[in-house]
């Protein structure tokens, strides 16, 4: 009998205890939070890319249109920091247009900002969402007589400009080394003299682009340009 009150006692005990240490037990305390609980209470969403700019990016994949699938995509990485694909995005896509910004002054001191692309020639450009600021280059460094064709150059109508978009160019083959030879004082005086030309509409075809050939590089622009004109 005396081992039995004994028993009861520490049951008793043992249940005021639990009583004590439930009315005691704050359910917003961490220190009591199951191991469950304190995941759920730490977890954050798993960031992801902007669903609009990607359906923006599919939209521009459709229609070919390469610079505004770039657009979309670095402005959904500025955002978030997430690619909308796993393996590494070829803004080239393959080799078919290489984008540069520049940045200069034209003629009254203003800021000029844009971009030149410099693309295989079969990319068609008309499906390319090109600002008024921006130009295209065709590579056509391959051919039997390397050049790029610089399409409406008249529309750059500063010598900053000219020089800065030559400069690139120049850049470009010095990281895709072709047989390609042009100097950038050749380069900008033949591009002048083609806007010049423009201007006077003379020969439009011709003269509204500027196709920076290897055979033209020892071409005196200036004096060719006089005798054009006479």
């Amino acid at each position: 009998m005396r081992k039995f009150l004994i028993i009861l006692l520490i049951v008793l005990a043992l249940a005021s205890a639990f009583f004590i240490f439930l009315d005691l037990w704050d359910p917003g305390d961490s220190e009591f939070l199951t191991s469950h609980d304190a995941e759920t209470e730490t977890d954050t969403p798993e960031k992801s890319y902007d669903q609009a700019l990607y359906d923006r990016f599919l939209e521009a994949e459709a229609a070919g249109d390469y610079v505004a699938m770039n657009d979309a995509f670095d402005e959904n990485m500025n955002a978030t920091g997430v690619s909308f694909f796993k393996d590494e995005y070829d803004p080239t896509h393959g080799g078919l247009i290489y984008t540069y910004t520049y940045s200069t002054s034209d003629d009254n001191g203003e800021t000029l900002t844009g971009k030149i692309f410099v693309v295989d020639e079969d990319l068609d450009m008309s499906a390319q969402s090109a600002g008024e600021n921006d130009y295209f280059a065709v590579d056509r460094r391959e051919a039997s007589d390397p050049e790029i064709v610089v399409m409406d150059s008249y529309r750059a109508n500063s010598d900053a400009l000219i020089r800065q978009l030559c400069q690139i160019l120049l850049d470009h083959e010095a990281a895709h080394p072709t047989d390609w030879d042009r100097t950038i004082d050749s380069m900008a005086a033949e591009w002048e003299v083609h806007n010049m030309a423009y201007s006077m509409d003379y020969k439009i075809d011709h003269s509204q682009h500027v196709n920076l050939n290897n055979a033209d590089e020892k071409t005196d622009w200036f004096e060719r340009a006089a005798e054009e004109f006479r």
